[in-house]
C-alpha cells in the first residue's frame, strides 16, 4: 500500500469537507454571521435565477429556525416595541415571509435590510404607527409595488369575497397604546379568498414562492397565519414558521389543509405572488433601490457618431427643457431616430455634435447626448453657457407627452440638481429663454407648469439629500 498516496487523498478529502462546510449556501442563515450572509446574497445575485427559485433558495436557508412570536419590533430605542428591528436568529410567520421576499429582491446585505424595512413599514418609515400590521388590509396593499394578488387567478370561479371593518384605533387600544397618531382611518376592506375545500382543485396554478394568508372567521381581522408555497416536482408544501412546531418547517399541502378543515375558525386562503420585474419607483419610497439615479443609456449603445470637434467647456448651472419638434411615436426605432437627429445637427446645422445633453423617449428611457461638460447648441439666440439641455422626443404642439416621459423628466432633473448642485429655481423651458420659439410645445409646457411638477422634484431632492 502506498501510504504517501493514501495520506494525500485523505488530505484532499479533509480540504473538500472544510470548503463544503464554509460555503455559506450550505448553512442555515440563522446560524450565520452578517459577513457570511452578505457573501451569499452577493453570490446568488449573480445567478440568473427566476424569482421563484430565489424564494425557494432563501426560504430553505431558514428551515429549522426557532419560532418567536415577538421576533421583531421597531428597535431598542422605539417607544412602543423595543424588539430587534432585524432578527435572523428567530422568526415568526410574518417576519419569515418578509425576510425571504427581501432577500429574493436583494443584491447584498445592506440592500436586503433596506428592502425589508420598506416591506414592513409604510414608505420605509420605521415606527409602530407606520408598520403594516394587518396582512390583508395594510401589508398587501402597501406592497403592491412588489406583490400581485393572484387569488382570483388561482381560484377562478371558486373565489369568494370577505368584508371586514379594520380599525387601527382598536388594534392599538388592545395593546394599551392610546397616544399614537393614526395613519389609517377605520375602513371596510374586502378581500378574495379560496375556500379550504376548493384549494386542492386549483393547486396546479400555484407557484413556488407564492405568499399565502390563512383566512379566519373573526371580527376585525382577516389573516391568522402566513406561509409560502414550495413545489418540488409533483409535490406541494407549505413552508412556514410554525408556532406549534416551534420552528420553520415544511408541511405537506393536502395534509395541512385537511388539518385546517377540522377547525371551523379557518375559512380558506389568499395568495400573493412576488413580481418577476420590480418597478422600484412604483413604491413611492425613497432610499436604496427605491431611489437610484435614473439610468442613462450611453452614446455607444444608441450608435452615436463621434463629435466633429472638441466642445466649449462650461460648468452646468441651470436646466433648459426642449422638444425635438418632430412627431415621434416609436417608429423608427429610437436608436435610428437619435442617429438621424445627430446627423442633421452635425451635417446640416454644422454643429460639433447632437445639440442636447440628454434625450427622453416615449418609454421614459434617458439617452446620453452631448458630453455634459460641453456647451450645447440651439437655432435660437440665447445664452447656452451653463445650461444643461434636456430634450423630450416628440412634437408637443401636436402630441401629448407620455406619463413615462414626465416621470423620467422629474427624475433626471432631480439627479442633475443633486449631482451638479443646480438650484431648483434654475429649471426653465426653451420658450422662457427666448421668444423665437414655441419649444418645448404647449402640451409639455402644460405638464411642466402644473404645481406638482416642481413640488415632486423638490420632494425628491429633499429625501435624497
Amino acid at each position: 500500500m502506498n501510504w504517501r498516496w493514501l495520506g494525500f487523498l485523505a488530505a484532499i478529502v479533509v480540504i473538500i469537507l472544510v470548503v463544503w462546510w464554509l460555503l455559506p449556501g450550505d448553512k442555515a442563515y440563522y446560524k450565520m454571521d452578517v459577513q457570511e450572509i452578505d457573501q451569499d446574497i452577493r453570490r446568488i445575485s449573480k445567478e440568473d435565477w427566476p424569482i421563484q427559485e430565489r424564494m425557494r433558495y432563501y426560504s430553505e436557508r431558514f428551515l429549522g429556525a426557532p419560532y418567536e412570536l415577538l421576533a421583531e419590533g421597531d428597535g431598542p430605542y422605539a417607544k412602543y416595541d423595543q424588539a430587534p428591528l432585524l432578527n435572523l436568529k428567530k422568526v415568526n410567520c410574518m417576519t419569515y415571509c418578509e425576510i425571504v421576499m427581501a432577500l429574493s429582491l436583494s443584491d447584498y446585505y445592506a440592500d436586503f435590510n433596506n428592502i425589508l424595512q420598506n416591506i414592513r413599514y409604510d414608505k420605509g418609515i420605521i415606527g409602530m404607527a407606520t408598520r403594516n400590521h394587518y396582512t390583508m388590509a395594510d401589508w398587501k396593499s402597501a406592497n403592491s409595488w412588489c406583490l400581485d394578488d393572484v387569488t382570483k387567478q388561482i381560484g377562478r370561479e371558486d373565489t369568494r369575497k370577505l368584508e371586514r371593518m379594520i380599525s387601527h384605533q382598536q388594534f392599538f387600544a388592545s395593546k394599551d397604546i392610546y397616544d399614537i397618531p393614526l395613519m389609517r382611518r377605520d375602513r371596510n376592506v374586502t378581500i378574495d379568498y379560496i375556500p379550504l375545500a376548493k384549494l386542492s382543485d386549483h393547486s396546479d396554478r400555484l407557484r413556488t414562492g407564492d405568499v399565502v394568508a390563512l383566512i379566519q372567521d373573526a371580527e376585525g381581522i382577516f389573516s391568522a397565519h402566513m406561509l409560502l408555497i414550495i413545489k418540488v416536482q409533483e409535490k406541494i408544501f407549505f413552508r412556514h414558521a410554525s408556532m406549534s412546531a416551534d420552528e420553520t418547517i415544511d408541511s405537506e399541502f393536502r395534509d395541512y389543509i385537511q388539518g385546517l378543515e377540522k377547525n371551523r375558525r379557518y375559512l380558506g386562503m389568499s395568495f400573493m405572488r412576488l413580481k418577476s420585474e420590480i418597478n422600484w419607483r412604483a413604491a413611492d419610497h425613497y432610499y436604496g433601490k427605491f431611489n437610484t439615479p435614473v439610468p442613462v443609456i450611453p452614446r455607444k449603445e444608441w450608435g452615436a457618431a463621434v463629435p466633429v470637434n472638441e466642445g466649449e467647456i462650461h460648468t452646468p448651472e441651470a436646466i433648459t427643457l426642449h422638444h425635438t419638434a418632430i412627431e415621434y411615436t416609436g417608429t423608427p426605432p429610437v436608436e435610428e431616430h437619435l442617429q438621424s437627429i445627430q446627423a442633421f445637427h452635425q451635417q446640416q446645422k454644422g454643429w460639433i455634435d447632437i445639440a442636447y445633453h440628454f434625450l427622453i423617449d416615449r418609454d421614459g428611457q434617458v439617452y446620453q447626448g452631448r458630453p455634459l461638460r460641453w456647451v450645447g447648441d440651439s437655432s435660437t439666440d440665447y445664452d447656452l453657457n451653463g445650461k444643461v439641455l434636456v430634450c423630450v422626443l416628440g412634437n408637443f404642439e401636436t402630441q401629448e407627452p407620455s406619463s413615462l416621459q414626465i416621470e423620467s423628466l422629474k427624475r433626471l432633473c432631480t439627479d442633475l440638481i443633486i449631482e451638479q448642485q443646480i438650484s431648483l429655481q434654475n429649471i426653465s423651458t426653451h420658450r422662457e429663454e427666448t421668444d423665437e420659439t414655441l419649444c418645448p410645445g404647449k402640451n409639455l409646457i402644460r405638464e411642466i407648469d402644473k404645481d406638482d411638477f416642481i413640488k415632486d422634484i423638490e420632494e425628491l431632492v429633499r429625501v435624497q439629500t
